[in-house]
């Protein structure tokens, strides 16, 4: 029974400290209308044992001319012809070969990169209207543009 009144405090504090975790990681949520996914397509397949497979793929945009974002967590929304949800997942960065990036690529101003969502059907009968990326990332600045080579003038801009 003596352990009682020292376990309140110890969860009051478990309790605070995953508040405040939750405020900061809240507070790191950026300006996500730069980034705009781009060319979604909802494909049906089967996976590595069998089963079936529904994912989303497509392109993520950088449209800021400012901005390259790093850090990029994509999910996904998928909703029926009424406008319920019937489904979501999570998404990465892919490359040309559909392997997943590396945490610390940045996707420069201007430029477009690959994604990939496998998506979990609430109902696996439901039938797909459309499917709602959403992208959030942290606003960095862009890398400089490389050097150029000795011997080579820029003729144009």
């Amino acid at each position: 029974m003596a352990l009682k009144p020292r376990l309140r405090p110890t969860l009051g504090i478990l309790v605070t400290l995953v508040a405040c975790c939750g405020l900061v990681s809240g507070a790191r949520a950026q300006d996500e209308s730069a980034l705009t996914p781009v060319d979604v397509e909802i494909i049906s397949g089967v996976g590595d044992f069998g089963q079936p497979v529904v994912r989303a793929v497509g392109l993520l945009e950088n449209s800021s001319e400012d901005d390259a974002y790093g850090d990029i967590r994509l999910s996904a929304e998928v909703y029926n012809a009424d406008d319920e949800l019937i489904g979501e997942g999570l998404g990465v960065l892919v490359n040309a070969c559909g392997v997943g990036l590396l945490p610390d690529f940045v996707l420069q101003p201007g430029e477009m990169q690959a994604f990939n969502a496998p998506l979990e059907l609430f109902d696996t009968g439901a039938e797909i209207e459309r499917v709602e990326m959403i992208a959030e990332a942290e606003a960095l600045e862009p890398n400089p543009p490389p050097p150029q080579a000795d011997g080579i003038a820029q003729v144009t801009d």
